[in-house]
């Protein structure tokens, strides 16, 4: 009798914890977020660009108000104007999955920038679109993409990481602003010096400044002063933040090794730190991949289901993974970041052969 009572609670325990774990996953829905200011014919567009269908999204509207809020005292009011016209679609997705984000229409934030602030911000796993019906400068694309991350998971995000993210987001564009970086340089040095921030929890300026020379110096570049102090007073703000590096190693080891392909795709050479410290960090790239997100094979989701025709052949688009594309006929090569998958089937030999051609390169 006593045996016939465990086994019946045990099914009901079962039962119940089945319950919540499918309940917990079945809570998180795809968000679409659109700017206020925009008319129906954009909101219109906007939607057909995300090729979000009925019934399959919630809704919601960014207002200027909390783009400002979001950016006070961190980007001054003629960044962040008067109007929102950036929208996006966020989409949650399983632990391990990485953050794939695409940009359209966004010409001063991009794709690469916008992966580094979600995990800043405390996002670890998405895929993001952040798009706008035309040409605009993105300073708060990100206030949408939190809103929307927060109404699908029913999680408030930490204050203070959101506040930092923010800030990431604008100090990663005044660097990128030097015509000798780029957007792309400025997003893996931000990421580089950020890692190694959590890394070792720095929080001493003078050890971050250490980072920082140690960084810029791999990628040949040497930032003004006010750059320099800039982004020394974020990382020692991030430094004395509880991230865990063990939890965020793998992604952003991803974000980084993305942005690096771009920059070695377009020509842009890193100055390596030396053969030994190169080889190490080689062992533990290989096996660190070997044994995390398997790099290429993402589900990506709601990135590559995009209908480009909603607007037009001039949208500018980029991505933050080499797995997302564009079909439409004018994205600036994508910013370089939609590279071919030929390499994609990469077997294990091939990969070690690999391995040992960049020991040497």
């Amino acid at each position: 009798m006593k045996i016939k009572k465990l086994i019946i609670i045990l099914g009901i325990s079962t039962t119940i914890f089945f319950s919540s774990f499918v309940n917990s996953f079945a809570d998180q829905f795809n968000v679409v977020t659109l700017g206020a200011n925009l008319n129906q014919q954009q909101k219109d567009s906007m939607l057909k660009y995300f090729n979000a269908k009925d019934g399959s999204y919630q809704l919601i509207t960014v207002n200027n108000k909390e783009e400002r809020d979001a950016l006070k005292g961190i980007a001054p009011l003629s960044e962040i104007g008067n109007k929102t016209i950036s929208c996006s679609y966020v989409q949650p997705t399983s632990s391990g999955s990485g953050i794939n984000v695409k940009t359209a229409n966004l010409t001063w934030v991009t794709a690469s920038m916008i992966s580094n602030t979600l995990v800043t911000a405390g996002v670890n796993d998405a895929n993001v679109i952040a798009a706008a019906p035309f040409q605009v400068s993105g300073t708060g694309a990100l206030t949408g993409i939190l809103k929307g991350f927060e109404d699908s998971t029913g999680e408030k995000l930490d204050k203070n990481k959101k506040e930092l993210a923010n800030q990431e987001l604008v100090t990663t564009g005044n660097i990128a602003n030097d015509s000798k970086v780029g957007q792309e340089k400025a997003a893996a040095i931000v990421n580089d010096v950020k890692k190694e921030v959590i890394k070792d929890n720095a929080q001493d300026p003078n050890k971050v400044e250490k980072i920082i020379n140690n960084v810029t110096n791999n990628y040949n570049i040497s930032l003004p002063e006010a750059q320099q102090k800039e982004l020394k007073d974020l990382m020692v703000k991030i430094g004395k933040e509880d991230y865990n590096y063990d939890q965020l190693k793998s992604t952003l080891n991803d974000i980084g090794n993305n942005i690096k392909n771009v920059l070695e795709q377009s020509g842009q050479a890193i100055k390596e730190s030396g053969f030994f410290q190169n080889l190490w960090q080689n062992i533990k790239d290989f096996f660190s991949s070997e044994n995390t997100s398997n790099g290429n094979d993402k589900d990506l989701g709601i990135i590559n289901q995009t209908d480009n025709s909603a607007l037009g052949d001039s949208a500018v688009v980029t991505g933050n993974n080499t797995e997302i594309k564009d079909t439409s006929n004018n994205t600036q090569d994508n910013q370089n970041n939609n590279q071919s998958q030929s390499s994609n089937e990469e077997g294990f030999f091939e990969k070690i052969a690999n391995w040992f051609k960049g020991l040497f390169n």
